[in-house]
């Protein structure tokens, strides 16, 4: 099942509702890849906390990036595009999913392809820092509830153990079972990934939390090149 070419209209319009009736003042951002991927049923869905930062560069579209995936096409910080560390990690993640898909899944596992945003599409500093936290999160969990329920993704992807939990809560909401909930090691220290597999009536899909991947920077650490090829296998068996 795809969407209708209106559901983007609409999320965006909520935002923008939403934004002025909290009173945020920094700023919004939805998608980070075209609006065309709301209409294509893709595979894999990767949501980020919220964006950061205090202002909003001007090179930095709201409502979605049409120009390319923002984690290849755009200037973060004072990084030459797609150069910042958080963007080469990602792109580095989506390598290794695309390699775990095989042949027959790997048209469909590019960045281009997944559907990639913001959890909280409001911006603050820090996360901490966030204004009206409660109904930001709130509002967050009933966005992405109406945006994946026509949905059929085979991979959840997060990097923060919050958007990881909203996550778990959407999957059963929408009539997800729980099969199987695995704490596995990164090779980074003490830090841990966890990967939960959900069976519904038409698919099973795997949900993975990644530790965040601009602090840890696993695809750039040779300890850590074992134990996350095992999570990765785990969270790709279903693409």
């Amino acid at each position: 099942m795809t969407m209708s070419d209106t559901t983007f209209s609409a999320a965006v319009e909520s935002i923008q509702r939403e934004y002025a009736a909290l009173g945020h003042s920094l700023g919004w951002r939805f998608l980070c890849v075209s609006k065309q991927v709301l209409l294509r049923d893709p595979k894999i869905v990767f949501l980020t906390l919220n964006p950061g930062g205090r202002s909003i560069p001007e090179d930095h579209p709201s409502e979605s990036c049409e120009s390319g995936c923002s984690y290849v096409v755009e200037h973060w910080w004072k990084s030459l595009p797609g150069q910042h560390k958080l963007q080469r990690q990602v792109q580095r993640l989506f390598a290794e999913i695309h390699r775990h898909a095989g042949p027959t899944g790997q048209a469909t596992v590019s960045l281009d392809a997944s559907l990639i945003g913001y959890f909280v599409p409001f911006r603050s500093p820090r996360f901490a820092d966030l204004h009206r936290t409660k109904e930001s999160l709130a509002f967050a969990n009933d966005l992405w509830a109406s945006l994946l329920a026509p949905l059929r993704p085979r991979l959840l992807l997060s990097i923060d153990p919050m958007t990881f939990r909203s996550m778990k809560s959407l999957c059963t909401a929408q009539g997800g079972t729980l099969v199987s909930a695995e704490t596995l090691p990164t090779g980074w220290g003490a830090v841990t990934a966890e990967v939960h597999e959900y069976q519904f009536s038409d698919r099973s899909t795997m949900l993975v939390r990644l530790p965040h991947l601009s602090t840890f920077q696993l695809f750039s650490r040779s300890e850590c090149k074992e134990p996350v090829e095992a999570i990765l296998a785990r969270g790709c068996r279903h693409l």
